[in-house]
């Protein structure tokens, strides 16, 4: 039986597919090489930052996106359902 996974908001939903759209163009093609090349890549990090996506579960009064923890995981568990070795796990 399938599991339906909700967000707590349709903000929150909108987030994901951010990732997930930055994810298919900044880390996906970049995978298998940068993997290869045992390199980091840093400038793809210093955009998901700009972006917001590295600070979610911290409070907005110390510059983070205050989402909750549900949120949060999800989103960098998109990471990695993309193919990018750079998500959690």
């Amino acid at each position: 039986m399938a599991v339906e996974r909700t967000l707590p908001t349709p903000e929150s939903e909108d987030l994901l597919d951010l990732v997930r759209a930055l994810v298919g163009k900044e880390l996906t093609p970049r995978a298998a090489t940068e993997e290869e090349k045992e390199a980091f890549p840093r400038d793809v990090f210093i955009r998901l930052g700009r972006a917001g996506l590295l600070g979610l579960p911290y409070p907005a009064a110390y510059g983070g996106g205050d989402q909750p923890m549900r949120c949060t995981c999800r989103s960098w568990r998109s990471w990695r359902a993309d193919g990018s070795p750079w998500g959690s796990g």
